[in-house]
């Protein structure tokens, strides 16, 4: 049985807390708000501890034998994804939406709440392709903490400054509020207009913004997902 302040518990929200942290860096996407939304805390519960992250829920673990699951709504386990145990955490990459499991598990050992890990490093699973060049037609995504936007590039005044119209985004499952989500994405005129700037780091950021401040942008690739626990 595992208490929600178990030193595994403990060691489990650290560790998620720092791969969400590097992922951001990675991407070139901490600023500020989006760092906030990072911090992971744990709510005890009979059944299952509730593990979020900033104000959204994430993970839910199974007190009675430490297994870890996603969820299908805020407090609501999805027991058909299940990563790991709280034994087997040092196998995954939590950066991402889901946990992963690592290609080359190395020996690091698991942090703890007093020394975080040697090697960050370690946990990136690959580095960040470069954007592609833009063209009119292309997909862009908004990266809002866990939230994906869909945009397409309508105009292209510079190599380094491009005008992008926000998509309209059906639905088409019926999972309800859950992660597993696939939306019919198609272009839409009267969507909202948005001007971005190219910056040396090789990142797009909305024009007038610093790259800590506001939203990121990923130029190349179109995507909607909605996080029913922000």
């Amino acid at each position: 049985m595992f208490s929600h302040d178990d030193p595994k518990m403990i060691a489990f929200a650290q560790l998620l807390e720092t791969h969400q942290l590097i992922e951001l860096r990675r991407r070139n996407l901490d600023c500020e708000s989006n760092v906030r939304q990072c911090k992971v805390t744990i709510k005890a519960g009979k059944k299952y501890h509730k593990v979020d992250v900033g104000t959204s829920g994430k993970y839910m673990v199974e007190a009675a034998t430490g297994k870890i699951f996603s969820i299908k709504a805020y407090g609501v386990v999805n027991k058909g994804h299940q990563y790991g145990t709280l034994d087997t955490i040092d196998e995954f990459c939590w950066g991402g939406y889901r946990g992963g499991r690592r290609a080359n598990p190395t020996q690091t050992p698991t942090p703890t709440v007093q020394s975080p890990p040697a090697d960050p490093g370690a946990f990136l699973a690959k580095p960040k392709e470069p954007d592609p060049v833009p063209v009119i037609g292309m997909g862009v995504t908004q990266n809002y903490i866990s939230n994906r936007e869909p945009w397409t590039v309508v105009e292209i005044i510079d190599p380094h400054t491009i005008v992008v119209q926000h998509d309209k985004a059906t639905r088409t499952d019926n999972n309800g509020q859950s992660e597993d989500q696939t939306y019919d994405i198609q272009p839409d005129p009267n969507g909202e207009k948005v001007m971005l700037t190219w910056r040396e780091n090789g990142t797009w950021h909305t024009k007038g913004n610093s790259r800590k401040e506001g939203c990121g942008w990923r130029v190349g690739k179109r995507r909607k997902y909605y996080d029913f626990g922000f």
